[in-house]
């Protein structure tokens, strides 16, 4: 199976790194999922904006186009509601238009097997809901979280998290792979499945810096990265602040399980050892939690 992976859809721009600067419109998307062939396309989130629209376009009507030309090539889609998506209540349009559908799902909450692939939509907002009620193995989840709520994704037993909302990055940690995208087609995902993700590849064309990723997965890890622009590869592979990302996610789960087993002060100097470490107090909030004790601590 090839899953082609978009997110915060970049509808009515025009942007550098794109031949032509091109407008982003149903007709570009459609012929960039062409040239991929993908077996089934993944939304996650912010699919379209607000009133319905962006710029030089109608998101709504582009975006079912898009639909509607998945489902004639007999394509599958899968979408999640992103914190974009619905403020103006235009979502119902969507959810209208693929209510009957054999090949267009709404996961928001919900699952779908599609060719043997178990997918899992998390809508924003509910990343740790999910993680802590999910129980079953989900092979590929779709989330559009906030940057702070995303470790809570990596709880679910499964392999594979497509990230919307925020940032550009692509990392293994400890064998689960983690892709986040925004302004899609500015960034996007093809991943290769076969009983697993066997190879992903990553675009990023931005504010005239591009790079192309290639993963290889061996035994349940990558075993190969090939890139065309080590710069920006480190900063997607890795993350923008001096502690990769894999690791700060690796910390603050081993730091959950230690901290239940401290008194008060040695929870402190838990907090306190994770904030030198350069983690956002943010993210040490949303997922440990012990608020009153991490706001004693002052840089």
């Amino acid at each position: 199976m090839r899953i082609l992976a978009l997110s915060d859809i970049a509808w009515g721009r025009r942007e550098n790194g794109l031949s032509s600067h091109q407008l982003i419109d149903n007709t570009y998307l459609r012929s960039m999922i062409d040239g991929i062939s993908p077996d089934v396309v993944v939304f996650a989130g912010d699919n379209i904006y607000d009133s319905g629209s962006t710029g030089n376009v109608d998101d709504i009507k582009e975006f079912i186009t898009v639909l509607s030309y998945l489902e004639s090539k007999e394509r599958y889609a899968i979408i999640i509601e992103g914190n974009h998506d619905n403020t103006y209540d235009n979502y119902y349009k969507i959810l209208k238009k693929i209510q009957n559908s054999q090949y267009i799902f709404e996961l928001s909450l919900k699952q779908k097997v599609i060719q043997g692939v178990h997918f899992w939509g998390v809508p924003y907002g509910a990343e740790r809901q999910e993680a802590e009620l999910t129980k079953q193995n989900i092979d590929i989840v779709i989330a559009h979280p906030e940057y702070s709520n995303r470790t809570w994704l990596l709880d679910i037993n499964t392999q594979f998290v497509v990230c919307g909302h925020f940032d550009n990055c692509l990392t293994d940690i400890q064998g689960q792979a983690l892709v986040s995208l925004n302004c899609s087609p500015f960034s996007y995902a093809v991943i290769d499945w076969q009983n697993g993700y066997q190879k992903i590849t990553y675009c990023y064309r931005r504010m005239g810096k591009s790079c192309n990723i290639q993963l290889l997965r061996k035994e349940g890890h990558f075993c190969q990265i090939v890139y065309d622009n080590s710069k920006v590869a480190r900063q997607l592979l890795e993350g923008a602040e001096d502690l990769p990302y894999s690791r700060m996610i690796e910390e603050l789960r081993k730091a959950k399980k230690e901290i239940k087993t401290l008194d008060q002060t040695g929870q402190i100097e838990l907090l306190n050892h994770l904030i030198k470490l350069g983690i956002p107090k943010t993210h040490i909030e949303r997922y440990i939690g012990k608020k009153r004790l991490l706001y004693r601590y002052k840089q």
